[in-house]
C-alpha cells in the first residue's frame, strides 16, 4: 500500500503542489469590469483530481484518509494522460532525505514545536 504518511508531510505536500501547479495561458484574455481587457494570458493553479468516474473531484478530504493514500493518487489530467503529482513529490522528498540524511518530518517539528494536527472525527 506504500509508505504511510504523517500530517506535516501530508502538508508539505500539499504546499510544494500549490507551488508546481502554477500554470500561465497567454491564449486567454482576462477580462475587468465592463467587459474591458487589460492584460493579455491568465495564472492560475492546475487543480489536481482525486478518485475516479463518478467519484472524481478535485477536492481533497483530509478527514478521510487516515494514512495519505488518498493524497498519493492525486494527479494531474492532461488529456488521455495522467500525472500522479503527489506522488511524485513524496519519492522528490524520499530522495532529498535519502541524499542529504535530513528528515523534512523533524525538521518540521523543529521548526514548529507546538504544530497540532485537527482532530480526527
Amino acid at each position: 500500500m506504500g509508505r504511510w504518511l504523517t500530517f506535516r508531510r501530508r502538508n508539505l505536500l500539499q504546499r510544494l503542489e500549490h507551488i508546481i501547479g502554477q500554470c500561465y495561458n497567454p491564449h486567454s484574455t482576462t477580462a475587468i469590469a465592463y467587459g474591458r481587457y487589460y492584460e493579455y494570458g491568465r495564472e492560475f493553479n492546475y487543480s489536481p483530481r482525486f478518485g475516479s468516474g463518478d467519484s472524481e473531484t478535485k477536492w481533497y478530504n483530509e478527514r478521510k484518509d487516515r494514512d495519505g493514500q488518498i493524497l498519493k493518487r492525486g494527479r494531474y489530467k492532461f488529456g488521455a494522460n495522467h500525472m500522479y503529482v503527489y506522488q511524485n513529490l513524496e519519492e522528490l522528498l524520499l530522495f532529498l532525505e535519502k541524499e542529504f540524511d535530513i528528515s523534512f518530518d523533524e525538521l518540521h517539528k523543529k521548526r514548529y514545536p507546538n504544530f497540532k494536527p485537527p482532530p480526527k472525527l
